[in-house]
Parts: C-alpha cells; sequence; structure tokens
C-alpha cells in the first residue's frame, strides 16, 4: 500500500481534529504539509461553531518533526533565502499558540524536534503514558524552532528549558508530566478521547475572551505592569461586545450562556 501524507481535517460536535499523516517517517511534516497546517488553522480561526483544536499525529506516534528529506536543499538557499523560509516555519507556532481557538495536543509516541515544538505551542498537551519528547534541535547542529524558545520556558521555566534545549536529552511521558511540560496523562491509546473531552471544556466560554486571553500569554505577561497594560486595553473594548452582554445576562439568569464571538 502507498504511503501517503497529508493534514486531515475534521469536525465533530465544535472541535476541529488535524491530523499530521506521514506514517513512515513518524508523521514528520514537509513544507507543505506545514503550509496545510497553518492554512488549516486559519480557516477554522474564523468558524464560530468551533471552540477547540485538537492536533494529533496518524498512528503510533505523534510527530517526529520536519522531513529532513525534503528539506535536503536548505543548504542552497541564501542566507535571506533561508531567514525567509524560518519566517514561514515561525508561523506554525504562532498560529497554534496565539491564534483564537484553544489547541490541545494528543501526544502518542514521539514528539521529537519541531514536532515537539507544535506540542509545547499548544495550550494543552494530553500524552499516553509511552509518549517520549526530544528537543532534538542540538543534535541536528540547528537553533530550536516553532517558538519553543519561548513556549517550552513557559511551561517548565526557564532553567529546566534551557537545560533539557541545549542537551536534546529525551524526556519520558512521566517525567514530562511531574515537570509540567505535560498536562494530563493517559494511557497510550486514549490521548484523542481525552483532547476531545479537553476541548469542550471552552463550549460554554466567551470565544472572544478566550482569544484575548491566548493572545496575552502568547506576546508574553511578565509582570504585574504588563498585566495592567492587558487589562487597560481589552476589558474596555471586551465589556461592550455582545459576548460579556451574553455572558452578564446568562449569570443573573442563572443559564448557559449562547457566545457568538462578538
Amino acid at each position: 500500500m502507498e504511503a501517503t501524507q497529508g493534514v486531515g481535517l475534521e469536525r465533530r460536535d465544535g472541535v476541529a481534529v488535524i491530523t499530521l499523516s506521514n506514517v513512515i517517517r513518524r508523521n514528520s511534516f514537509t513544507p507543505v504539509m506545514r503550509r496545510d497546517i497553518v492554512a488549516k488553522l486559519g480557516e477554522l480561526a474564523g468558524e464560530t461553531d468551533i471552540r477547540s483544536v485538537v492536533i494529533r499525529g496518524d498512528g503510533d506516534h505523534f510527530c517526529s518533526g520536519a522531513d529532513l528529506t525534503a528539506s535536503a536543499g536548505a543548504g542552497a538557499r541564501t542566507y535571506l533565502q533561508h531567514r525567509q523560509y524560518n519566517k514561514e516555519i515561525n508561523e506554525l507556532g504562532r498560529a497554534l499558540a496565539a491564534g483564537p481557538k484553544p489547541t490541545i495536543a494528543a501526544v502518542e509516541g514521539n514528539a521529537a524536534g519541531a514536532g515537539m515544538g507544535v506540542a509545547c505551542a499548544c495550550d494543552v498537551i494530553v500524552a499516553a503514558r509511552n509518549a517520549k519528547f526530544t528537543p532534538l534541535f542540538t543534535k541536528l547542529g540547528v537553533v530550536p524552532e516553532i517558538g519553543i524558545l519561548y513556549t517550552l520556558s513557559q511551561r517548565i521555566g526557564v532553567a529546566k528549558a534551557r537545560r533539557l534545549l541545549m542537551s536534546s536529552k529525551p524526556m519520558g511521558a512521566e517525567e514530562a508530566f511531574d515537570v509540567g511540560l505535560v498536562d494530563e496523562l493517559v494511557e497510550p491509546g486514549a490521548t484523542l478521547e481525552r483532547a476531545l473531552e479537553v476541548g469542550h471544556e471552552f463550549d460554554d466560554c466567551s470565544p472572544l475572551a478566550v482569544a484575548l486571553v491566548k493572545e496575552a500569554f502568547a506576546n508574553g505577561v511578565a509582570s504585574l505592569a504588563d498585566a495592567g497594560r492587558l487589562e487597560v486595553d481589552y476589558i474596555p473594548m471586551i465589556t461592550r461586545s455582545e459576548d460579556t452582554r451574553e455572558g452578564m445576562s446568562a449569570q443573573r439568569e442563572k443559564r448557559k450562556p449562547k457566545f457568538g464571538g462578538h
């Protein structure tokens, strides 16, 4: 049977599921696949009935990073061409971490290199107990990408992130859970089911408020002053929204809110 490469998209009762499929290479992604993931996230951003997005890998693994066979000609690029190429790569991390929908990584098996970067860019990581996280970058002679210099630090702190990214040491799921890299541990084969459940945690939340919280954390909240500036910017705007009016009315009337993201 011929191996396939691609990015699948399903919509399941308000939760979108994006599936990376390149099974023969443990779901490593080609440039075409990477651009397709970003395009699909952009498409979903405008769908008001989709409240969250699950990222998963086809089969037994999450993602082993960029497909190096598809980028074998990278050395032929000029310095400026390579800078532009990496700006495109960074769009994937930005789309996951700063996009308006909550993102949940359902990690089975290996999450290596840029695949680990994809997982860390998500808001929630659900991992199987047999999962393994390997930064890999320095063992390839490259600098970490997909925003993992920032997103991993947010998860486990600067000191642990620095050591892990410099050493490219593999980390099993249990240890990853203990240090805060993984949010939830489940049995192998159960990550998608649990990730879908996590996705529904946002069903009764204002999409607009969730998007602003995501944006705030993606841009960095390093101090009380940072938080204060964001509040001054965001609150006067959002309190004029239909979502705020609906949320307040639902609270007074003791019912579930019906948010539209307006």
